[in-house]
């Protein structure tokens, strides 16, 4: 009987020792209570950057895809118009300044191109009827054919119309004369429009 009491008391006697506060377990308590947050800013500040790097990456990425899903689209786009229209009057846009024929380019687009300049040609004036009705148009002999705008696919025979008024004297001159025209306009729009140009004199 006297041993189970003396168990029992070395136990609780275990026990008390293990949950007494002394001066020790108060220090140990205080560097835990100040050293933690430090260690927890410091493991933050380790492998935080690792993911930021990896969100600006992804980031870039999905910017990059983007842009190219972008410039697909207009790609296609541009393929689809030309498949849409008249693919032997497709223009491909020029850069301005470029030469084209006996003219400069100011502006250009997928279907007309804007010069500037003067050339002289020989060829037919000829006042159209039907659905051009009115107009003074000019059809170029193919000897000055290349002066003419004509790029890509735009295999059109080289004639136009005048955007001024042509005298007289010049419509009633019967088989081939020479005249100087300006600032050509291709418009090969696929309707009923013609390439014009500024009439500038009767040369013979």
């Amino acid at each position: 009987m006297e041993n189970n009491t003396l168990e029992s008391s070395k136990v609780e006697s275990t026990f008390s020792s293990l949950h007494k506060v002394t001066p020790l377990s108060k220090y140990l308590a205080l560097l835990l209570f100040i050293i933690l947050p430090f260690l927890g800013g410091y493991i933050g500040y380790v492998y935080a950057p690792v993911k930021i790097v990896e969100v600006h990456t992804l980031v870039s990425k999905s910017a990059q895809n983007i842009k190219n899903e972008q410039q697909n689209t207009l790609d296609k786009s541009i393929v689809d118009y030309i498949s849409e229209t008249d693919s032997e009057n497709i223009i491909i846009p020029i850069p301005p300044g470029e030469t084209v024929g006996a003219f400069t380019v100011e502006s250009s687009s997928l279907d007309s191109i804007i010069t500037k300049g003067t050339t002289t040609v020989s060829g037919n004036l000829n006042i159209m009827d039907g659905v051009l009705a009115g107009l003074t148009c000019f059809h170029v002999t193919p000897t000055d054919a290349w002066k003419i705008p004509r790029v890509g696919e735009d295999m059109r025979s080289p004639w136009f119309c005048f955007r001024n008024d042509v005298p007289k004297s010049a419509i009633l001159k019967e088989g081939i004369v020479t005249i100087e025209i300006a600032n050509y306009e291709v418009d090969s729009r696929a309707t009923e429009t013609t390439d014009t140009a500024e009439f500038v004199r009767l040369l013979e």
